[in-house]
């Protein structure tokens, strides 16, 4: 089993060094680069599970920097910033970052945060990963080669998003996903309380699944797959 890989792309040589340093592990190697360059000749070169970004390179607008980033790989991504004001932050969840942290910083705040990515990188992609390209329940099937689905042998018109989450549910029942973790899987985007755009998405689904709806809601946390 490979080691997770972290690139560092800072100009600051200590601030890499600090950081390779402390997240080299026996489950978790770091590399850095000094240029956006470098960095991303990495990138193109090899697979990183995470990404921890400078944004104050004078060679290139930072924000330019991290959206090229987030449509080269679907990699988490961590900004580090000496700006510590709201807009700058928002700006960078806006453009695609998983998270924000602000010079100076403890090291000890800075590896929390990496392994929280880590960590909820490869739980999300595990959920997308299954070895069966047709799945069913009920009535309700799921081809995932053709991205079909069929309700009693009628095919169901979904959205992106509906397909998505019914795919999600129907791979994992009794499992309660938190409106969370299902704005970050399908909507693949930082959650900040977008509570009302799940709902309204799971009403839009619900309904379609008419009579049968399998899904149940749990009050103040999320939904769950009910069984058979």
């Amino acid at each position: 089993m490979r080691k997770n890989r972290v690139l560092i792309i800072d100009h600051d040589l200590q601030t890499c060094k600090d950081i390779k340093y402390n997240v080299d592990s026996e489950t978790t190697e770091a590399y850095y680069t000094l240029t956006v360059r470098e960095g991303l000749v990495e990138l193109a070169g090899k697979d990183y599970d995470l990404v921890i970004l400078n944004v104050c390179f004078p060679e290139m607008d930072g924000m330019e920097l991290l959206k090229a980033l987030r449509e080269l790989r679907p990699m988490p991504i961590l900004i580090l910033s000496t700006s510590a004001a709201l807009a700058d932050k928002l700006q960078a969840f806006q453009t695609g970052a998983d998270d924000y942290l602000t010079k100076p910083f403890e090291t000890e705040e800075c590896l929390a945060r990496v392994y929280a990515l880590l960590r909820r990188f490869h739980e999300l992609n595990s959920l997308k990963t299954r070895a069966y390209s047709v799945v069913a329940h009920g009535g309700l099937v799921i081809k995932r080669d053709t991205r079909q689905a069929l309700l009693s042998g009628r095919p169901l018109e979904l959205t992106y998003r509906e397909y998505e989450l019914l795919n999600l549910f129907i791979s994992h029942t009794e499992r309660v996903f938190t409106f969370e973790q299902l704005y970050e899987q399908v909507w693949a985007e930082p959650y900040m309380g977008n509570k009302n755009s799940v709902v309204c998405e799971m009403k839009r689904l619900r309904k379609k699944l008419g009579d049968t709806d399998p899904i149940e809601a749990v009050r103040e946390v999320g939904y769950r797959f009910k069984k058979k």
